[in-house]
């Protein structure tokens, strides 16, 4: 499954204005990844599904029956689309910019 993300140099910095597509656009790349992680975990069976950034991978772990299970591998370089596609799906909402963050209320 990860072979046609992981031997292709996928380029996120497009914007969508210059390309014409939309991020929801299920030709993308990352989204067809996510769609796969998440039908493979349906069919699995999966109560979970864990996404764990490491120094040059992302882990990819399902819950199934009280056990993870490590099922792939991505590239690091994958992690922030990864993350920002499952956010969207979850219709969390994405910060406009990451601006500093000192704990102090304003």
């Amino acid at each position: 499954m990860l072979a046609d993300f992981t031997d292709t140099a996928i380029d996120f910095q497009e914007s969508d204005a210059t390309n014409g597509t939309s991020f929801e656009d299920s030709d993308a790349p990352v989204v067809k990844l996510v769609n796969l992680v998440i039908a493979e975990a349906v069919s699995l069976r999966a109560s979970d599904i864990h996404v764990e950034p490491f120094a040059n991978r992302i882990r990819i772990r399902y819950r199934i029956d009280g056990i993870l299970v490590e099922r792939d591998s991505p590239p690091r370089r994958l992690l922030a689309p990864i993350l920002s596609r499952l956010k969207i799906m979850g219709t969390w909402t994405l910060p406009r910019s990451a601006g500093r963050r000192t704990g102090a209320s304003r």
